[in-house]
């Protein structure tokens, strides 16, 4: 994104700026590192040095230190008020952390600067996409496009908007339009992968994403969409997973319709994680597909597999001694499978481990039932909590939206972005 460097810009002393430069073409080649050294030398010469202050935001956002990127970012706006340029980066900051609120806040402050600047724009519509505003987004998309008729992001970004609003032909033309003026561009590929992924012949989704991630061997979106891809091979799961993703509007139906389905789709969810991690499994197995998975999935995968084989084995020797509390027990282990995959699955570094400690605490309180049941006098007498601890680890998945975005919960939904996408982001 050319126009996003140098207009408005402050060239401020000759060293300090050369430094600027030199940290630039170290984060097109993803030297973080060595950026980040540049540009604290720079600093060092010359602290109101705005334009490496917003940099060094970029620099730190890319080694996953979000607090002190949104801090270099929020100085960069104060050194320079006036540039749209720092108010856009604080803008794509924010929503690398997960604050959407203040980043189309600062995104919008870049716009009242310079409305011209597509990359604003493009910002603008992420943000918009990641709240599920779709009408918004697109307003944003046909914003930028006026200045920028033949960005491919924006197009892509189009793309992206129509394939969630269920327009499937629309956002396979943008996507095959973005792909024409860019055919080298990893995004691109992505979306249309994720468009042809909706028509009823997705074969092709899988040639798109592997495209995708050829261009750009870092980009997770495109690899975790091609796992998903080769997953949904398996009809079961394929049926489990858009039976679960679909809108539903029947807020007419009856208070115990609701809790019946609530209950259905908990087991339904319940029955997805157990067929993503065996698919998972049976895929870090396979030759040619096994390095298309990161080793955390993996493992956790691994980890609900043993899971599963301890719960059944359980289960059958509650079967088989004739004792109903055991059973339950087995049963119980079987639903950690939800709990540890909504750990593993989560984005927030708090909710993550909050989520890991009620994983292991239910995992503790059923070990503990099982030596009690196993050497009580009555063991009817603990019944019933293998039955409600099973209860407990499958309604994790319900946990309420609220309490997820307070303690750092969610999964933001636009995991397109690849944020170290070197010299294309400043």
């Amino acid at each position: 994104m050319s126009d996003e460097r140098g207009r408005g810009s402050s060239p401020g002393r000759w060293g300090a700026q050369v430094a600027v430069e030199r940290a630039r073409i170290l984060l097109a080649v993803r030297r973080h590192l060595d950026a980040e050294r540049e540009l604290r030398r720079a600093l060092a010469d010359e602290p109101q040095h705005a334009e490496a202050h917003a940099v060094l935001a970029v620099v730190l956002a890319g080694l996953d230190r979000s607090a002190e990127s949104v801090s270099e970012a929020r100085e960069s706006v104060r050194l320079a008020p006036d540039w749209w340029y720092p108010h856009y980066v604080a803008g794509r900051m924010f929503y690398y952390a997960g604050n959407n609120e203040e980043a189309l806040h600062a995104a919008l402050a870049a716009t009242t600067i310079d409305p011209t600047v597509s990359s604003i724009w493009i910002l603008i519509a992420r943000v918009h996409l990641a709240r599920r505003e779709l009408a918004w987004a697109m307003a944003a998309i046909r914003e930028g496009l006026t200045h920028d008729p033949e960005n491919s992001e924006l197009l892509s970004l189009m793309s992206l908007a129509l394939t969630d609003a269920r327009d499937v032909p629309g956002a396979l033309a943008w996507a095959e339009q973005a792909i024409r003026l860019e055919p080298e561009s990893p995004f691109a590929h992505l979306v249309y992968g994720f468009a042809v992924r909706a028509t009823e012949k997705p074969e092709r989704a899988y040639a798109a994403f592997r495209e995708a991630l050829r261009l750009d061997p870092t980009m997770d979106a495109a690899r975790d969409a091609l796992v998903e891809t080769v997953k949904r091979r398996n009809s079961l799961y394929r049926s489990l997973f858009d039976t679960l993703h679909a809108d539903t509007h029947e807020s007419w139906l009856p208070f115990w319709i609701w809790a019946v389905l609530f209950a259905c789709l908990s087991v339904a969810h319940w029955g997805l994680w157990v067929l993503d991690a065996i698919l998972t499994t049976l895929l870090s197995f396979h030759r040619t597909d096994r390095h298309l998975l990161p080793f955390a999935d993996v493992r956790v995968a691994r980890l609900c597999a043993a899971v599963l084989g301890v719960g059944c084995v359980i289960l059958l020797g509650g079967k088989v001694a004739g004792s109903v509390p055991v059973g339950w027990i087995g049963v119980a282990v079987l639903g950690l499978v939800t709990p540890i995959q909504e750990a593993h699955a989560e984005d927030g570094r708090l909710g993550k481990r909050l989520l890991w400690a009620w994983s292991g605490l239910l995992a503790v309180i059923l070990a503990y039932s099982l030596v009690t049941t196993l050497s009580a006098a009555s063991p009817d007498s603990v019944e019933e909590i293998g039955f409600w601890v099973g209860c407990a680890a499958i309604l994790t998945v319900w946990a309420p939206p609220r309490v997820r975005k307070t303690w750092g919960f969610g999964r933001r939904a636009d995991t397109t972005h690849h944020r170290s996408s070197g010299s294309r982001d400043l």
